[in-house]
């Protein structure tokens, strides 16, 4: 199950680090930092893709949408202050989290993980 999952932790992980970080660092460390993690989780998404992580193109689009996030954020806003970043990355885990698990379910992933006595519909003293 962790395969299905493992980079949108890793990038929901990163996204509050990196925006928690920016609280505490000046405008080129801001700078520096964010395009260095944007094209670290760039070549992590490449890599994914081609392992076949991504359901479709707006699984994958998706996940792009939140690493641009981060790039345009260290360019463009001068101060980060407070803690509204906790709101975009509940925002896009809630998005991206329901979504990913629309096209697992569609595709009968969490059917794969149930015991075969719930899969079948056979209880404990029915026999195939």
């Amino acid at each position: 199950m962790i395969r299905h999952w493992s980079f949108s932790a890793v990038l929901l992980g990163v996204y509050v680090a990196i925006f928690h970080a920016w609280t505490y660092l000046g405008r080129e460390a801001v700078i520096l930092s964010g395009v260095s993690v944007s094209v670290l989780l760039a070549a992590g998404m490449t890599y994914a893709a081609r392992a076949g992580y991504f359901a479709n193109r707006w699984d994958a689009f998706a996940h792009a949408a939140v690493i641009l996030d981060i790039l345009i954020e260290c360019l463009a806003i001068r101060i980060h202050e407070g803690h509204g970043y906790l709101l975009c990355a509940a925002a896009f885990a809630g998005v991206l989290g329901s979504y990913r698990r629309m096209l697992l379910r569609r595709n009968g992933f969490f059917a794969s993980l149930q015991p075969a006595a719930v899969r079948t519909g056979l209880g404990s003293g029915d026999r195939l």
